[in-house]
């Protein structure tokens, strides 16, 4: 848990407006209208078709959504669309931010593995799509003040103190498209989207869209099921039987609605290749530690950060389990007891696989 002094302040209503089709920012805007759930500049509007603006998505509530085929006429709860956790209170906010300290402290305290000085020079523009908090977004632009960042979210949760001048926040759903130009950046960056997208090939797609030629775009997602670095899979359940359980549900969950549990590894690459306008694309495997097992010093102070975020996720994921899983919560409690019987075990090594997948477009 954060202490009182570190606790961030969310947004509740207002986001900073977009000039998204001269690139620069807006914070004085006197004359908007609302197009599709997303506040615009009126000269904004006069150069834009409706198309042009992906509509909002419902945030705060649950509504259902049903998918046939894949799904078996199933019906779901459905936060906000498609998030990973299950509430959006501040303790769920307050687990994003101490998911992401955890990732800094793998990463050796830097914000990113793959080489993106190329493409975050002075004049360039970066998008942080699914930013969540926003705390990466922040990070990034005082880290290089020199590039324009815009950070969209379903949720209107980021932070609105104290905020870098090259930086704004901007509601959207990603799945229903990007509301930005062809061509707009140079860099795009997104990470645990996993549990939002049904649909890689569209979302890869889209990025491409707004991608500058020679612009850079990286994704950084978790694979399903979870397990034990270097431990041989046929070993798992005999030193972390309970975490186990729990992934293996988690992984049903993730299959039964829709989503792909092995996006991160094999998928982001490989439509990165068949789209045929990406070159150089790379990948890094990785992962997050869920407790401090670890002998090497940045795996091990990151699953110290990670603990408390551990043991929250079966609170976070449940009603996607049980949805999904059609079990019992007194099942699930169960389920959620060997899992957390198991962090801070002797040889349970228990961590989050992590893939980092980068490419470049190619130039015209």
């Amino acid at each position: 848990m954060l202490n009182d002094q570190d606790k961030p302040h969310y947004l509740s209503q207002q986001i900073p407006t977009l000039d998204i089709v001269n690139g620069t920012s807006d914070h004085d805007v006197t004359n908007k209208k609302s197009t599709g759930g997303n506040t615009i500049d009126k000269k904004e509007s006069d150069q834009m078709s409706v198309s042009d603006v992906a509509p909002s998505s419902p945030t705060g509530t649950f509504s259902t959504f049903s998918m046939t085929s894949t799904m078996n006429d199933r019906v779901f709860r459905e936060d906000g669309g498609r998030r990973f956790q299950a509430q959006n209170d501040e303790q769920e906010l307050e687990r994003l931010e101490c998911q992401h300290r955890a990732f800094k402290a793998v990463q050796g305290g830097i914000n990113f593995l793959a080489p993106v000085h190329g493409n975050l020079q002075k004049g360039c523009r970066a998008l942080d799509i699914g930013c969540g908090t926003g705390i990466w977004t922040i990070e990034m632009a005082n880290e290089f003040p020199h590039v324009e960042w815009i950070g969209t979210d379903l949720a209107p949760v980021q932070r609105d103190t104290e905020l870098p001048d090259n930086l704004h926040f901007v509601q959207n759903d990603v799945t229903q498209g990007l509301p930005f130009p062809d061509n707009s950046f140079d860099f795009v960056h997104s990470r645990l989207l996993v549990m939002g997208i049904r649909n890689w090939k569209e979302i890869i797609d889209e990025v491409l869209r707004v991608l500058k030629p020679n612009g850079m775009f990286c994704m950084i997602e978790c694979d399903f099921p979870w397990g034990l670095p270097g431990i041989p899979e046929n070993q798992w359940k005999e030193k972390a039987k309970g975490h186990c359980k729990f992934s293996d549900y988690l992984t049903m969950a993730v299959k039964n609605r829709g989503y792909d549990h092995q996006a991160a590894s094999v998928t982001i690459s490989s439509l990165m290749k068949a789209s045929g306008k990406v070159k150089n694309v790379n990948q890094l495997e990785s992962y997050l530690p869920l407790w401090g097992w670890s002998n090497d010093p940045n795996y091990r102070k990151g699953g110290e950060i990670m603990r408390a975020d551990a043991e929250d996720i079966p609170n976070s994921v449940m009603i996607v389990i049980l949805d999904a899983c059609e079990i019992s919560e007194s099942k699930y409690r169960d389920i959620k007891a060997g899992y957390l019987a198991d962090l801070g075990r002797p040889g349970a090594n228990t961590a989050v696989p992590i893939e980092h997948n980068w490419g470049w477009k190619f130039s015209v």
